[in-house]
């Protein structure tokens, strides 16, 4: 049986993601599995927009773009973004450092409403565009995209792109696996950012590659202000190739008075300096996702 032109599975495929319930592809059972083979039968290979259960996106079937997983589960980290969401309230500023396609803020921007703001950072060029795009599709336009990075210094700094892992990009070269083109591209404290922003830092999430403890140490000022609740990826490698240490960072946001917590698929588990380091660089994994929730 000969496969129809590229331009003609595209069309069927919008057509079948603008009216199959996609927003339960994530379910499981017969929605998401039918999904999954009209999926691979049709075979798309230009992105299109895909209902979540919190959000609109641009997807892309192919191969080495992170928001291929909603193709294929429906969701993006559901231990983490469960947490995330039971931690917004209307109204309230969110900084989104390393946001990717823009998950966490476009799940957030429902949340906050139209009285909150969410402040989105991606430096990386193509995943920026991505990132546009789909803040383009959210009815309350509540979400500013800045092609940045969040460090403790303002300026520029060269930005080396993975071409292995689309969630990789890195201001450290040596975090990245396959390492692409480098480019300049603006580095900001969030102190100075968020300057004239009078409005309460209620929650930051960062995904940094590494670069969690410079990011850390240049929002010192608004963390001891605002104390917001604090979502973050420990990748203790990461941060080693970065200057940093791990143990260093989790005890300084400890001595912030700060609250460690491991997510797990069962919920938040509280820990110590020591499990948590434990848990985010041991034999079969190199990172942990916490929440460092105020005490």
């Amino acid at each position: 049986m000969r496969m129809a032109a590229p331009g003609i599975r595209n069309r069927l495929f919008g057509f079948v993601a603008e009216h199959y319930p996609t927003e339960r592809v994530g379910d499981r059972g017969a929605v998401g599995a039918l999904w999954r083979v009209l999926f691979y039968t049709i075979l798309p290979t230009e992105p299109f927009v895909m209902r979540t259960a919190h959000y609109r996106a641009w997807v892309h079937p192919k191969k080495g773009n992170l928001s291929r997983a909603l193709i294929r589960r429906g969701n993006w980290e559901p231990p983490v973004t469960r947490v995330f969401v039971d931690r917004l309230a209307p109204g309230q500023l969110v900084v989104d450092g390393g946001a990717n396609f823009g998950h966490f803020s476009l799940v957030a921007s429902k949340m906050v409403g139209a009285t909150g703001r969410i402040v989105a950072f991606e430096p990386e060029a193509k995943t920026f565009a991505q990132l546009q795009a789909n803040v383009a599709l959210l009815s309350i336009p509540n979400v500013t995209a800045e092609r940045a990075g969040l460090s403790d210094v303002d300026g520029m700094l060269a930005l080396t792109r993975d071409a292995h892992n689309p969630g990789g990009h890195s201001f450290i070269a040596a975090n990245v696996r396959e390492a692409g083109v480098s480019e300049a591209v603006p580095i900001h404290r969030l102190d100075t950012y968020l300057a004239g922003e009078p409005r309460k830092l209620g929650v930051l999430k960062l995904d940094v590659q590494g670069f969690e403890q410079r990011l850390i140490t240049g929002a010192a000022q608004r963390i001891a202000r605002d104390r917001p609740v604090i979502f973050c990826e420990v990748w203790p490698k990461g941060m080693v190739a970065a200057g940093d240490n791990a143990g260093t960072f989790l005890q300084q946001i400890q001595d912030f008075g700060y609250r460690l917590g491991v997510i797990e698929p069962g919920g938040v588990r509280t820990v110590n300096v020591d499990e948590a380091l434990a848990l985010s660089d041991g034999p079969h994994h190199d990172h942990a996702d916490f929440v460092f929730d105020p005490v």
